[in-house]
């Protein structure tokens, strides 16, 4: 896992492979789904937490979405009008099982288009190593 070049919207893993991470770069969220994340994972579990940050003071609502194998675990919605900050986004755990395809997306509400940044952090855990993730 360590040494992976990053491709697209895969992880990364540090090279002791105890924790991984992942940054979107600037996505433009229009009125479909945008990909901000899109992998697999191997024999790994992995303690997960993503974030989005926006550059724009938009009136629009952000929807997000989280898959895995296909199936949705988390369906939000940032809701501007509740909120009052389309700066800060709270962060979202997962625990993400082994050979999971993962699949994080976004789409914006009525209104104009969001630019958002997608950070991901994570502490892998392996089958073997028991209890590993509090090392």
């Amino acid at each position: 896992m360590s040494g992976q070049t990053v491709a697209g919207k895969a992880l990364q893993f540090t090279n002791d492979n105890k924790f991984c991470y992942s940054n979107s770069g600037a996505l433009t969220i229009t009125s479909g789904y945008t990909d901000a994340f899109n992998f697999t994972t191997n024999s790994e579990y992995i303690l997960a937490e993503f974030q989005i940050s926006s550059i724009d003071a938009t009136s629009s609502d952000l929807f997000f979405k989280t898959t895995i194998n296909g199936v949705v675990i988390q369906n939000q919605i940032w809701n501007n009008a509740i909120q009052n900050n389309p700066y800060g986004f709270y962060p979202v755990e997962l625990l993400i099982p082994p050979h999971s395809n993962v699949v994080i997306q976004a789409q914006r509400g009525t209104g104009s288009d969001y630019i958002v940044y997608f950070t991901l952090r994570g502490k892998v855990g392996m089958p073997q190593r028991v209890g590993n993730l509090d090392e």
